[in-house]
């Protein structure tokens, strides 16, 4: 499922651990007459941290976007240990805070996770903020895979700020997806 609905944890028989902590499932598969469900974009998001040897301890974390992917890597950061997490949205509600307070008390934001499609094809020159006011910013986690290197990702390269791109997230969770379908280990090949 590329773009499972929230809450549809409940429908499956079988959910896993990943999935029951962010109420998502982004891969089924039906056996024995049983529904299992779980979530890849949790998989997806730990492999790619732990593949660039990051470490997310004490940081303050800035989520764009209140989504099921935003939903699905909560337990990850959990898992993580990060220091504090806001997630923004154009309409903010209990669990999100508007771009205004973002600007206003989170410049010092040191991760920035965009899980939008603000900036993907055709809308390509498009950035959903100014990564350059975020100066202790370290690390931007992009969603956007289309095109390769998004426009908020240049941004993030010119100012000497690490970035793990939306395809590399992408081909993860492809992976671990296919592991569950076919169960068997996908081994990497560089």
């Amino acid at each position: 499922i590329d773009f499972p609905n929230e809450n549809n944890c409940e429908r499956i028989d079988v959910p896993s651990e990943n999935s029951k902590r962010s109420n998502v499932v982004d891969t089924i598969i039906f056996k024995n007459e049983l529904s299992y469900g779980f979530n890849s974009d949790y998989d997806a998001f730990m492999y790619c941290i732990n593949r660039h040897a990051i470490d997310l301890k004490d940081k303050k974390v800035l989520i764009i976007g209140n989504n099921w992917i935003s939903k699905s890597i909560l337990p990850a950061l959990e898992d993580l240990n990060v220091k504090e997490i806001y997630i923004v949205d154009q309409n903010p509600d209990a669990d999100s805070i508007s771009y205004t307070e973002c600007y206003a008390r989170h410049l010092d934001s040191q991760i920035v996770i965009h899980t939008g499609l603000t900036g993907m094809n055709p809308d390509i020159d498009s950035i959903p903020i100014d990564i350059h006011l975020f100066s202790k910013c370290e690390l931007l986690i992009d969603y956007v895979y289309d095109p390769l290197i998004s426009k908020i990702e240049q941004d993030a390269l010119q100012s000497g700020i690490q970035t793990i791109t939306g395809i590399e997230l992408k081909i993860a969770k492809i992976k671990f997806a296919t592991e569950k379908i076919k169960g068997t280990s996908i081994q990497e090949k560089l």
